[in-house]
């Protein structure tokens, strides 16, 4: 995922802006513009979302899981098809917010 040629665009975006791909405490994978990373890690950390109906907040996040914008999701979509099936890298639950003038809404 971190050195993936379809998502260099956007890591070298994040990185001007002072933001990595990769949560250093967590190693959870984020593919958001830049102006939108701050807005959906404070919802993450307040609010969470549920996966397989359990609430998960950033606290909760791991290695496995990838926080990704609309934007940037067949880019997302492409890298994980792009790995070996024998290693099972596949989506398995997801969750959708919406983030409006900076205000994140539970879809």
């Amino acid at each position: 995922m971190m050195h993936h040629p379809a998502l260099g665009g956007l890591r070298e975006l994040l990185k001007e802006a002072g933001y990595s791909c990769e949560l250093q405490d967590r190693g959870s994978k984020v593919f958001v513009e830049p102006k939108w990373v701050l807005p959906t890690l404070t919802y993450l950390r307040d609010t969470g979302v549920v996966l397989d109906g359990k609430r998960i907040f950033y606290e909760d996040l791991r290695a496995r899981h990838i926080i990704c914008s609309s934007t940037y999701l067949p880019e997302v979509l492409t890298t994980l098809n792009s790995f070996p099936k024998n290693l099972g890298v596949k989506v398995r639950t997801a969750a959708v917010i919406m983030i409006i003038s900076g205000v994140c809404i539970d879809k």
